[in-house]
Parts: structure tokens; C-alpha cells; sequence
């Protein structure tokens, strides 16, 4: 039991950067794209966040490692690992080194009746004076920048892939309906 209350009480201790948003666009088609947070077509090229797999290209798996890196102002770097993966559903990181003291990013992909909804969650404790002072001052407001136009650019994705898909229903036919008038 005192196992438990230990781990709880160092969860409380880490900060959060929650950021969501909610696309009318069905879970299959967003899903995909989202697990592919960091290395996809879509990622903004103006994005001073990357992610640089150590290994070969592929689906992501539990154990796979990444260098995450905030280019600018100043270039900071730290590894992260895949601690948890649920297909088309969820994407854990752990921050395994760098200025963070433990903490943990998550990417979650929720089925809505009418759409999807994606998660960006970061927990994380900043270790040493000089980089929490550095995080206050620099690195905190461009990483949840970051996030923010990674999660724009993946909703504009998104919504872009659903429509082209409509338009190609459509032109084939499948969208229109046949009504013969009684003769």
C-alpha cells in the first residue's frame, strides 16, 4: 500500500502542459497521423521541435529512442524512449535525460460520436537552478508553442485528408443519391 502512496505523491510533483483539440473528422483517419507525432509529412517545418529517431523508420513501438530537440533560441536536447504504445490510440514518451528530472509527454487519440479528439500532455520536473530559470525564461513558452502549432498543423491535415476522401466519394458517385419519380 505505501508503494502506491509513494508513487502518487511523486506524479504530484511533476508540472503539466495540457493542450487538446476536437476534429469533425472520424477517428481512422486522424488516428494514424497522430501516432506519427514528431516525424510525419505533417509536422510544421517552422517547428523549432524535432524529433530525430535513433533507428530506422517504421511504426512506432514500445523501446524505440528519440533525441528531442529544441532548436532555437539556444539548441537543447535530451533523449526520450517509447514507454507505451496503443495502436491508434496512445503514444507515451519518457524524458530519460536533459534537463527534465523523469516526466513523460503523451499523445492520446479518442474516438467522439461525431468526430476525434487528440490530447498533447507533457509532465515533467525541470532539474537544476539554471534550467528551470532557462525553461521559465525561454524554453516552456516555445515548447508549448511548439505543441501548438504541431496540433494546428495535424488538424489541418487531417481535415484535408477527410475532405480530398469526400470529393472522392463524391466524384464516383457514392455520395449522391437516385430518386426515380413514380411513372
Amino acid at each position: 500500500m505505501n508503494l502506491f502512496k509513494k508513487r502518487k505523491q511523486a506524479e504530484k510533483k511533476l508540472d503539466v502542459n495540457h493542450q487538446f483539440f476536437f476534429v469533425e473528422v472520424p477517428v481512422h483517419i486522424v488516428a494514424p497521423q497522430a501516432m506519427l507525432w514528431g516525424e510525419s509529412e505533417w509536422w510544421p517545418k517552422a517547428n523549432s521541435m524535432r524529433f530525430i529517431r535513433d533507428g530506422e523508420p517504421g511504426e512506432v513501438q514500445e523501446g524505440m529512442q528519440y533525441c528531442q530537440v529544441i532548436a532555437k533560441p539556444i539548441p537543447k536536447k535530451w533523449k526520450v524512449e517509447v514507454s507505451q504504445v496503443v495502436s491508434n490510440r496512445l503514444v507515451r514518451r519518457l524524458f530519460k535525460n536533459g534537463m527534465f528530472k523523469g516526466g513523460y509527454e503523451i499523445v492520446r487519440i479518442e474516438e467522439r460520436a461525431n468526430g476525434t479528439r487528440i490530447d498533447y500532455e507533457m509532465h515533467y520536473s525541470i532539474k537544476g537552478l539554471l534550467n528551470k530559470v532557462l525553461w521559465t525564461l525561454i524554453y516552456q513558452r516555445q515548447y508549448e508553442k511548439n505543441v501548438e502549432m504541431a496540433l494546428s498543423a495535424l488538424k489541418e491535415y487531417v481535415i484535408q485528408e477527410y475532405q480530398q476522401q469526400q470529393d472522392h466519394l463524391f466524384e464516383n458517385g457514392a455520395g449522391s443519391v437516385s430518386v426515380e419519380e413514380p411513372g
